[in-house]
């Protein structure tokens, strides 16, 4: 819970958004806010009279660890090449917004929000001849992006005022800020 001091979501509508492995969006309350159907999870804050709501995407930053490992991005260890991922990035902003109807279900490792079920699995679905990796790769940061906002859906379902995001991680910048439609 320190990291949740740290970024300071201790007041109500306060988010954390991060991306590593996983994407995990983190919302202070007032109040326990319980989702019926289960997408969400709710906890006691570390901060007293505090409660915390959380949604996440099992394989958010994970997708591009997979691109990158599974097709050969990058050089040798010790190469004095780009990092892998912000040279993914640079292709991925040469594809225009909604890849060309390439996209890309983040489900690498089951998924828990908003489909609480083990057994999900990713897809890559709408490629042509056309396409290349910057169209994978986009549509991969769009998938991500688009799934992280599924909590934030939700948060307004319960009647979870968000008023502040707060990003963090390697991939958070990438992969939440121009898809979530919330100010960061």
């Amino acid at each position: 819970m320190r990291s949740v001091r740290s970024v300071w979501v201790v007041g109500p509508g306060a988010v954390s958004s991060t991306v590593g492995t996983s994407g995990v969006v983190f919302e202070a309350t007032d109040r326990p806010a319980v989702d019926t159907r289960g997408r969400l999870h709710t906890f006691c804050h570390a901060v007293p009279d505090r409660w915390h709501v959380m949604g996440v995407t099992q394989g958010a930053g994970l997708s591009l660890r997979w691109l990158r490992d599974t097709f050969g991005v990058g050089g040798a260890p010790g190469d004095d090449e780009d990092d892998p991922y912000d040279r993914l990035c640079e292709e991925a902003a040469q594809a225009p917004a909604g890849a060309d109807g390439v996209m890309w279900a983040p489900y690498l490792m089951g998924e828990r929000t908003p489909h609480l079920d083990p057994r999900a699995r990713a897809a890559l679905v709408g490629l042509s001849a056309s396409h290349t990796r910057a169209y994978v790769t986009h549509a991969m940061l769009e998938g991500v992006a688009f799934s992280l906002r599924d909590t934030f859906a939700i948060f307004e379902e319960m009647g979870v005022p968000t008023r502040r995001i707060r990003l963090g991680g390697g991939g958070a910048v990438r992969a939440v800020a121009a898809d979530t439609g919330r100010r960061v």
